[in-house]
């Protein structure tokens, strides 16, 4: 399983957290952080940009035979 660079730099950074401030302050710290990294990646899902073209959800006229 691959992970993304945002999360490599978090497990660094929980590695550090939990050899600098002990286990407890590390994983605490580490769980913070990977709640604000979710919470941000579920507001702007795809780096913030979307997937579809801006004028998806136009109004089409129905036709018969399509």
């Amino acid at each position: 399983m691959a992970c993304s660079p945002r999360e490599f730099v978090l497990a660094l950074f929980t590695t550090a957290a939990v050899i600098f401030l002990g286990v407890e302050y590390g994983i605490c710290l580490a769980l913070v952080l990977s709640l604000l990294q979710h919470g941000n990646t579920a507001i702007v899902p795809y780096g913030g940009h979307r997937p579809y073209p801006v004028d998806h959800w136009r109004m089409e006229p129905v036709t018969p035979g399509r």
